[in-house]
């Protein structure tokens, strides 16, 4: 097993890997510069945001799991105790830091009456402390709601190991891609069925949402493609990333699960179509950069940025839409970048990581 993994593992950065975290996101960042007025106001606002939301973050988790076995040959002789104490430095750390850092500059912000203006037209209200710590608990944090990936993030990893593990303690070994498929499949398969259920916890449901994605990707890791194959990808991948927008004024809304389950395959399909766009676009040095930077990019854009921008531009200032959404997509970019660089020269990144 050793072997092969070594064969499958590589120790240095994959150039279209950080491509396709800087695609992915670049439409998170697009994504969250339609305000909630745009969207009520403008059909196209709308339709962009539900569009991206159907694929962005199952490709950016697929993206996680490609890279998982890296992170398994490290830790798979240290055991699962290394790994999660290795996942709770770099991913619930920052998720509890920043969090904790919002929550306090928003109960600052919301004693200042301009700021707290901003606040509630971006959709922010007051929230005790007992509140806070539930939301940062159980992923639903008003004011750092877009953190819940990385804490999904981190649950996955540590499942996903465990998994494996005591398949190679178990000397199955060999059989974990259908074991993960079966796991992938099944979840798939409750969220179809339970399409009108919620899970009471919210971060419970997030990990159900994503699982999957992860799985296939860290299956997808051991397959290999022909250059046909991945030309085929492309042309039909893209196809299905445009039918994710069609999709619902296809499929009638009386026809749930159906639709659920074209959805899924669509998402699958479109992975693979951005997968070959980010082996196409792999020696684009700005999108290997900010796919780099990527996780501190997510962590930084809000609520400040992302929120605050669209809020003062459109909201208070009634730029046209447009304008709106390029100020706050290009601020949502820059100034998470700044924010790092900054960090990093002042050597305070031990705070955040």
């Amino acid at each position: 097993m050793e072997n092969m993994m070594k064969s499958k593992t590589m120790n240095t950065r994959i150039s279209w890997i950080d491509v396709g975290k800087g695609i992915g996101i670049l439409l998170v960042l697009l994504g969250h510069s339609f305000r909630d007025s745009m969207r009520t106001q403008y059909f196209i606002c709308n339709y962009i945001y539900e569009w991206v939301y159907t694929f962005h973050m199952p490709f950016l988790m697929f993206l996680s799991g490609f890279t998982f076995m890296q992170a398994f040959e490290k830790y798979e002789k240290r055991g699962i105790r290394n790994f999660t104490i290795s996942k709770l430095k770099r991913l619930i750390k920052p998720y509890v830091v920043y969090a904790t850092l919002i929550f306090a500059i928003v109960v600052c912000c919301f004693r200042i009456p301009f700021t707290s203006n901003i606040l509630v037209a971006a959709g922010y209200s007051k929230i005790s402390v007992h509140d806070f710590l539930y939301g940062l608990i159980t992923g639903e944090n008003p004011y750092s709601f877009h953190l819940w990936y990385i804490y999904s993030l981190a649950i996955i990893s540590v499942f996903v190991f465990g998994v494996l593990l005591i398949l190679y303690k178990a000397r199955l070994w060999m059989h974990f891609r259908v074991i993960l498929s079966t796991i992938a499949v099944l979840t798939l398969t409750y969220s179809v069925l339970t399409i009108d259920q919620e899970i009471g916890i919210r971060i419970f449901s997030s990990v159900r949402g994503m699982l999957p994605w992860y799985i296939f990707g860290v299956i997808y890791r051991d397959l290999k493609e022909s250059t046909t194959g991945c030309k085929l990808t492309l042309f039909v991948g893209i196809l299905a990333i445009f039918g994710l927008g069609i999709l619902p004024y296809i499929i009638s809304a009386n026809h749930p699960i159906f639709y659920r389950i074209v959805k899924y395959l669509l998402i699958a399909i479109g992975i693979v179509g951005l997968i070959s766009v980010s082996k196409l676009l792999k020696d684009v040095k700005v999108l290997m950069r900010v796919g780099q930077e990527s996780m501190e990019i997510y962590l930084f854009h809000q609520p400040f940025i992302a929120a605050g921008v669209g809020v003062i531009t459109f909201d208070i200032m009634g730029l046209p839409v447009v304008v709106s959404v390029i100020i706050t997509f290009i601020l949502s970019l820059i100034v998470p970048l700044m924010i790092n660089y900054l960090i990093k020269k002042a050597r305070l990144t031990w705070i955040f990581f």
